[in-house]
């Protein structure tokens, strides 16, 4: 066997073993062992394969196929039934061992070897794999990988990435090259100190948290501040905006590494008073009437509007707004869109949605103070914050700073509901308060409807 071979065999091997996959060897001992498990049939089986009983293993956790046949790079998973079992295990041996012999790589990595041992496979076939597809085949290789099986050398990344034939080019980053890079994490996910892999997308780093994690397990987001420099690789292919770092390359940053708070349904119950917001919620709705709307089902109807308002409670209690404040934004969120003429970009609708207001006396129990802000919330929401920074010192008689902290928070409710539209950019969100609530928002998307 190839040198290179024997230490794929023996890396993976180890693997195996730490991710409690049990040799048949050893199985009828262990305490999983399966009642239908018998080791004098399981060697029958392999002689009559001509495959050697050493080279097979069980896995308790995998239910659809508990069994592995493991030889070199052959890597076949196979239920306790498999009919063609030994013309399955000949065939993808059979593909390895002539992708491998013709130096055929990008075949081999692409189509052939299994993804729970590509990475191993990789990094000790890395010698043989022409200078020119060293890169690109590491990154789809690192792409297709799964997870957790085996560890990443960082001086394999290293040798890798001496190959890429050209710059990297990272959105987002400023003009002195500093780019915020996010990590979504569960408690079995690779620590921050060994991980190589974040996102340039905080939405991604949220789903990432929250994906896999156990029981009341809440998951975290980290953030970052690196220079692009620092960044190794950026994979576009699977829409995750993600980045590979070098953890020894992150060593200071990761001592300032911010830890972004994660608060879904279950979470806010710590945060707030979910039922005053449920019972605030439930009265605001009542006023909402589909006669206001347009199209009262659409994008902008009664379910946007309700679930902004749900999301404007919740950031009037984590802010700690006074009732006044929060009746003046919920007030707000009710009317916000009754303007609306179609569901495409109109910067005017805000103007519109509040001359429809007036036009219905919606208001008419509020003191002028509180209109005016009620005023300059709806008709700037539509527009840009330069737009409507450039329109409160024509709002007289009413506080600035009051007027700026609460458009933002509106802003940031409404905001949150782009959700609906796939189309969420977290960094444009003003709070912090805000960019912690994604996962609620996704959540209410699900549970408010109309």
């Amino acid at each position: 066997m190839d040198d290179g071979l024997k230490m794929i065999s023996l890396d993976v091997r180890r693997n195996l073993l730490a991710r409690g996959f049990i040799p048949l060897t050893e199985l009828e001992h262990h305490p999983n062992c399966p009642s239908w498990f018998s080791l004098a049939k399981a060697e029958k089986r392999a002689h009559a394969m001509n495959k050697d009983i050493a080279d097979f293993f069980y896995s308790p956790r995998d239910l659809v196929e508990p069994y592995l046949y493991y030889n070199g790079l052959a890597f076949v998973g196979f239920s306790p039934d498999e009919p063609e079992l030994a013309e399955n295990i000949d065939q993808h041996e059979r593909a390895c061992r002539e992708a491998f012999q013709s130096h055929n790589f990008t075949t081999l990595f692409d189509d052939i070897v299994d993804k729970r041992i590509a990475l191993t496979a990789y990094q000790h076939l890395f010698d043989l794999i022409p200078d020119e597809d060293k890169y690109n085949l590491f990154l789809r290789v690192y792409c297709r990988s799964e997870s957790g099986f085996g560890s990443l050398p960082e001086e394999i990344v290293r040798k890798a990435v001496l190959f890429r034939k050209t710059p990297l080019f990272i959105p987002g980053a400023d003009h002195n090259g500093f780019v915020d890079i996010y990590r979504g994490m569960t408690s079995k996910s690779t620590p921050l100190h060994r991980a190589f892999s974040w996102t340039l997308n905080l939405r991604t780093a949220i789903c990432f948290a929250i994906r896999f994690r156990l029981g009341r397990e809440t998951g975290e987001v980290y953030r970052i501040t690196v220079h692009q420099d620092k960044i190794v690789a950026y994979i576009t292919d699977r829409r995750e905006d993600e980045v590979i770092v070098l953890p020894s390359n992150i060593k200071d940053e990761l001592r300032n590494a911010q830890n972004i708070k994660v608060i879904g349904l279950r979470e806010l119950e710590s945060e707030v008073d979910v039922r005053a917001i449920t019972e605030q919620f439930e009265t605001w709705s009542s006023y909402l009437k589909p006669e206001y709307f347009r199209n009262p089902s659409g994008i902008h109807g009664i379910g946007h509007t309700k679930r902004v308002l749900f999301l404007c409670l919740v950031l009037a209690y984590g802010n700690e707004l006074t009732t006044r404040e929060t009746d003046v934004i919920c007030k707000a969120a009710l009317y916000h869109d009754i303007g609306r003429t179609h569901d495409g970009v109109d910067s005017l609708h805000g103007l519109k949605s509040y001359q429809k207001i007036a036009q219905l006396d919606l208001l008419k129990a509020e003191n002028t103070g509180d209109r005016l802000l009620i005023q300059f919330i709806i008709e700037n929401h539509s527009v840009d914050d330069k737009t409507a920074k450039g329109k409160l010192p024509l709002c007289h008689g009413v506080d600035p700073n009051e007027a700026w902290l609460l458009y933002s928070m509106f802003k940031d409710a409404d905001g949150l509901d782009r959700v609906r539209l796939r189309d969420l950019d977290p960094e444009k969100l003003r709070t912090q308060k805000a960019k912690e609530l994604i996962l609620l928002a996704e959540q209410l998307l699900e549970r408010i409807k109309a």
